[in-house]
């Protein structure tokens, strides 16, 4: 049976009242629901390896799509150590360095494989491991196994929090549970964090390498509205944070901080063989859809419940993957525990000794943009300080005007500003006025909008006052 054919019956059988489907994997021997999230990248291989559709799969990870569908599923991933697997012909959403003449992505990123049992990761991961001689940051390395230990002589230890990110209490309960099995079979097990290891700091530094790396793949005009109309989304989450503009120092910057972070988790991994942590805030849950998309990038306005708490949905979902992006360091996921609904739960293993498609363009038009890039040379930096110079000015109307003039707008561009004007200002403009009224007529009220909502015939101004409300502007 293929994808379309399995959809299509379970459609149908919701369509009959079946509200949730559990198959009983013969090879996996596991419970695997259709309704929940696999979620990530190799989401759909991880379903397929965990329902005995096949042995293996695959995947790529900037950020946790390897390990979170590998926790959600019950199955076994691992995250190798950066640069340990090549990267050539893995593109997780990026055009191919042929199409554009060069790789911007140096870090986080890494490829490894998904299956039903440690075995068959350690015999994947021997075969793909090292140089091919097409990916140049893999280096050649020794894969022979390590000289044996008894339990005796292990010393693990394990977390349930990191940076206050609250986990739901079956996986809690679960990881300390895990914790005190291996306290039983000799092991020395102690909760314990590394020091030195702020995770504020950790999440802002992969946010803003992430955005560093792969901005160079969006289009300018994309990355300014994104600057001028996410960060109300970016505030709260700091694994996608922004910087704008791009330079060299900030870059330097950021990487040199990534550096001494490493630096104190391998020093904490110097007294400890093994840190287990949870991989997610939760198990698997039913699927979200993005509320929007902006451009090509889903936006999540609805959060994941985390035992009755909303948390922010990138956040409840990353907050545990891309510290290990950042560090680049290895790890394992193996199922450790079954909710009471039969969910599975992953625990995380840091051993010792081991990235969401962001561009949807075409590559016509990425050609086209790196040609601007370049024409720009040491006038973008100048650039992005001028606009943002006007918006603090309240010189909104010069702002688009000075975007054209800078960059004159392609054909294949207009498509991306239609969408910034219905979707994220005229649609946005009538909901807000929509809500704001019942509450304007109570009075005493004070409201804040971004500056380009106020303006136009579809603006709040406008909007305000064929209501009936008499508009004035003060400073």
């Amino acid at each position: 049976m293929n994808v379309a054919e399995l959809r299509s019956r379970v459609g149908h059988m919701r369509d009959r009242g079946v509200e949730r489907l559990d198959v009983r994997a013969r090879h996996a021997g596991r419970r695997i629901r259709l309704d929940p999230a696999q979620r990530g990248c190799t989401g759909g291989g991880a379903a397929a390896v965990a329902t005995g559709m096949t042995a293996l799969c695959m995947g790529n990870d900037i950020g946790g799509s390897i390990r979170i569908p590998s926790h959600f599923c019950g199955i076994y991933g691992i995250k190798p150590t950066e640069n340990l697997v090549s990267k050539h012909g893995i593109s997780p959403g990026m055009p191919r360095m042929d199409s554009v003449g060069y790789r911007s992505v140096r870090h986080l990123a890494c490829s490894g494989p998904l299956a039903r049992s440690i075995e068959d990761l350690i015999l994947s991961l021997r075969i793909i491991a090292g140089p091919d001689l097409k990916d140049q940051d893999v280096p050649v390395v020794c894969l022979d196994d390590p000289p044996p230990r008894e339990m005796k002589d292990l010393r693990i230890a394990w977390t349930d929090d990191f940076g206050g990110i609250t986990v739901t209490e079956e996986t809690s309960r679960a990881i300390q549970e895990f914790a005190g099995r291996l306290a039983r079979a000799g092991c020395t097990v102690e909760r314990a964090q590394p020091e030195n290891f702020d995770p504020e700091m950790v999440w802002g530094t992969y946010g803003r390498i992430m955005d560093m790396e792969l901005g160079p793949y969006n289009p300018p005009l994309m990355r300014f509205v994104n600057f001028l109309f996410g960060w109300a989304y970016r505030k709260d989450v700091p694994m996608i944070r922004m910087v704008y503009p791009i330079t060299f120092d900030k870059y330097m910057t950021d990487l040199t901080r990534r550096d001494a972070l490493t630096a104190s988790l391998e020093e904490f991994l110097q007294e400890w063989d093994v840190w287990v942590t949870p991989v997610s805030t939760t198990p698997a849950y039913p699927h979200i859809e993005p509320k929007t998309y902006f451009g090509p990038y889903p936006v999540y306005t609805q959060g994941v419940s985390v035992d009755g708490t909303e948390i922010n949905y990138l956040v409840a979902n990353s907050a545990y993957t891309t510290v290990f992006n950042l560090t680049g360091s290895p790890v394992v996921v193996t199922p450790i525990a079954y909710t009471e609904d039969g969910m599975p739960i992953g625990g995380r293993e840091r051993l010792e000794g081991q990235f969401t498609g962001l561009s949807g363009s075409p590559r016509d038009q990425q050609g086209d943009d790196l040609m601007d890039v370049a024409r720009g040379g040491t006038l973008v930096p100048d650039q992005g300080e001028t606009l943002v110079s006007l918006y603090q000015q309240r010189r909104v109307t010069a702002l688009m005007p000075l975007m054209l003039k800078i960059q004159p707008m392609r054909d294949n561009e207009k498509k991306i500003l239609e969408y910034v004007e219905r979707d994220l200002i005229v649609k946005r403009n009538h909901r807000m006025a929509e809500r704001a009224l019942p509450l304007l007529q109570k009075g005493n009220l004070f409201i804040a909008v971004g500056a380009l909502h106020l303006s136009g015939k579809e603006g709040l101004v406008e909007l305000l006052r064929a209501a009936g409300y008499k508009v004035t502007a003060i400073h």
